[in-house]
């Protein structure tokens, strides 16, 4: 669930994510930029807070981590990190929240 699919067409590169069987983004892009971006900035996210999950000895399944301010503070902590140590134009699209501008909700 909620990983990245890309479809590569005629007219560019379909950017899908699903949840639970239910498509919650189709964006059609023809840069493929955004979908590097898209893919590094996803998997950065999912790390992060694997990590977070293993730091607190939750699996979100039986043991569950409480999304409190300051967890959401670390994982936010993390993936600047990350996205500091990579540098670059991807940095500044993450600073910029590119993210948002790609998974604007289905039209």
């Amino acid at each position: 669930d909620l990983s990245p699919h890309v479809k590569v067409g005629k007219q560019g590169y379909t950017l899908q994510m699903y949840e639970r069987g239910v498509q919650m983004l189709n964006k059609l892009t023809k840069d493929v930029e955004d979908v590097m971006y898209w893919i590094i900035e996803d998997t950065i996210h999912i790390i992060a807070h694997l990590n977070l999950l293993r730091k607190y000895k939750v699996d979100n399944r039986n043991t569950h981590l409480k999304y409190t301010k300051e967890i959401m503070k670390e994982l936010t902590t993390e993936i600047n990190k990350a996205f500091y140590e990579i540098g670059g134009i991807y940095q500044e699209w993450h600073e910029a929240n590119r993210r948002a501008t790609l998974e604007n909700p289905l039209k």
